[in-house]
């Protein structure tokens, strides 16, 4: 880690994107089609299907993903979607699957968890002529577990295997946070009427910082010395965002600033004294402290309106002890809803006449800029 001068970072102002870019359906599509459904995505983290049986359904767009731990022990995808009559199947988003079956609520036919393959469909007799039950499992995609969490790709073509370097091998220097091996405490889903790429953008500047976070300005002001990770894993889709630096009557990232549990056992001192922040694009944000990490992953719904799942995660044997992590969740969930309400506010300013050109970025949001360089590079492949 090595202190940056941030006035330094930028060159020259930049531009974003156009307004229509944050709210056509066009390019949302083509967003889908060339971004989301080629790269790896975050889903969510192992604790969350911990028994055979147990799933979750995350959506992008009209998709419908579905996330089954398998009686083989490993995560399995599948497109929550029925091959008979296209019926969703798991209308919850999260639950059990009984006798390791999927069974559609329409027409009640069943699949295996395991392999997606079709099992039974009531009055399709094996003779009928034109239907092979081989040729309708459930459609099923790539999934993997990288530090803990569940990441899946939609991608069909072959060398999508090799683009797994998109999450690096290892996290270098952040490797001594060790993100598998800590657990989950609090889990949010929100709701934000506003296009993704406003959230991302929000999420990698403190430009904003001063003007609406009152209590993250307080905890890590604004002005104070910014770490920049000199060694971060260098795959294109790795986005380091640099740390903040504690003020010095915080010991702690939370609304008190008291140090009501042990630091992580292997950073430093300075690391203790700092909030890191790193994205693994498109859709994620990873924040860590000196005790506890904080995440979260965008799912778009439309054009205008996106879900957010946010993870609050610690020492596993801290979580035995109620409200453990309650200074840190109320925290992060404060700053969140500040952020939401900018967001939502910005959402609607893109859709002015005013607008229609986009907007500027300058040294303090310079990395807003490389996000927009990452989605224009992206859209363009």
């Amino acid at each position: 880690m090595k202190l940056i001068d941030r006035n330094n970072l930028a060159e020259k102002a930049t531009r974003t994107f156009p307004g229509a870019a944050y709210y056509s359906d066009e390019q949302f599509q083509r967003e889908l089609e060339r971004i989301w459904f080629k790269k790896w995505l975050c889903a969510g983290r192992l604790e969350e299907v911990p028994k055979v049986g147990d799933y979750i359904v995350r959506q992008i767009g009209d998709e419908s993903l579905l996330f089954v731990r398998g009686q083989d022990g490993d995560v399995h995808g599948f497109y929550n979607t029925c091959r008979h009559r296209g019926s969703r199947m798991c209308l919850s988003a999260s639950g059990h699957l009984r006798g390791g079956t999927v069974t559609c609520p329409y027409h009640s036919w069943k699949y295996s968890m395991d392999d997606g393959h079709l099992l039974s469909a009531p009055n399709f007799p094996d003779n009928l002529e034109g239907f092979d039950r081989t040729q309708f499992p459930l459609m099923s995609f790539k999934t993997k577990v990288w530090q803990g969490f569940i990441w899946c790709s939609l991608d069909t073509e072959e060398s999508a295997e090799d683009e797994i370097s998109q999450l690096p091998a290892e996290l270098g220097y952040y490797e001594k946070y060790h993100l598998a091996e800590l657990k989950p405490g609090k889990v949010l889903t929100y709701e934000v009427n506003a296009n993704w790429k406003l959230i991302m953008e929000n999420s990698v500047e403190c430009y904003h910082c001063t003007t609406i976070h009152p209590q993250l300005s307080r905890a890590t002001p604004p002005d104070n010395a910014w770490w920049w990770n000199d060694e971060a894993p260098s795959e294109s889709d790795f986005l380091d965002v640099g740390g903040m630096t504690l003020a010095e009557n915080f010991e702690r990232a939370s609304l008190t600033g008291i140090a009501t549990r042990p630091q992580f056992a292997e950073i430093t001192d300075d690391d203790a004294r700092a909030v890191y922040y790193f994205s693994v694009l498109p859709h994620t944000l990873f924040g860590l402290a000196a005790d506890y990490v904080f995440c979260f992953s965008l799912w778009p719904v439309s054009a205008q309106k996106t879900k957010v799942l946010a993870y609050w995660l610690a020492d596993p044997d801290l979580l035995n002890q109620d409200g453990i992590l309650d200074d840190a969740f109320e925290f992060w969930d404060i700053t969140n809803k500040q952020d939401w309400t900018a967001i939502e506010l910005a959402q609607q300013g893109v859709k002015s006449r005013a607008f229609a050109g986009g907007g500027v970025i300058g040294l303090d949001d310079w990395l807003v800029g490389k996000f927009v360089e990452y989605i224009k590079k992206s859209l363009s492949e």
